[in-house]
């Protein structure tokens, strides 16, 4: 007599797609490395997309987790980046299908949220792990910080 099988069983893995700005190893890029870890492989699958490639993108790796490079993406704000930042999230996102989009510091929280909105994710989740607008800028950042934050 076969046995029977759970709908538990039956369910597909939730898809989580974590994205952070950098990927050096700060306190942004540790806390999703420890969330991401500690996650039951067996109930999600888990990527991670993140700017310029560094630790952060190494430890995933060894650790089996999938990272995606978005081109243009930088803590600085830049406009012709932010477009290329954009495009680049914008393709992950189609290209990952998450049921969750789980966003991290301020810059990818801004534009991620911005994507996963426009491509109809049901979860968006953002962390905030610091405070931008109030680090030592210039006069245009600080007010574009302020404006995105209010």
């Amino acid at each position: 007599m076969p046995k029977a099988v759970s709908s538990v069983e039956t369910r597909m893995k939730r898809k989580i797609l974590f994205g952070v700005t950098k990927a050096g190893w700060g306190g942004a890029q540790r806390y999703v490395f420890d969330l991401i870890t500690n996650l039951p492989p067996d109930k999600f699958k888990v990527s991670v997309m993140a700017g310029a490639p560094g630790l952060l993108q190494n430890r995933l790796e060894t650790a089996g987790i999938r990272f995606i490079p978005v081109s243009g993406l930088g803590r600085d704000i830049a406009w012709l980046k932010e477009l290329e930042a954009l495009f680049g999230i914008l393709t992950a996102i189609r290209k990952e299908k998450p049921d969750v989009l789980h966003l991290n510091s301020p810059k990818m929280s801004g534009l991620g949220a911005f994507a996963g909105r426009l491509l109809g994710v049901p979860r968006i989740i953002v962390t905030v792990h610091g405070w931008s607008f109030a680090e030592d800028r210039h006069l245009g950042s600080r007010r574009c910080w302020r404006i995105k934050s209010s």
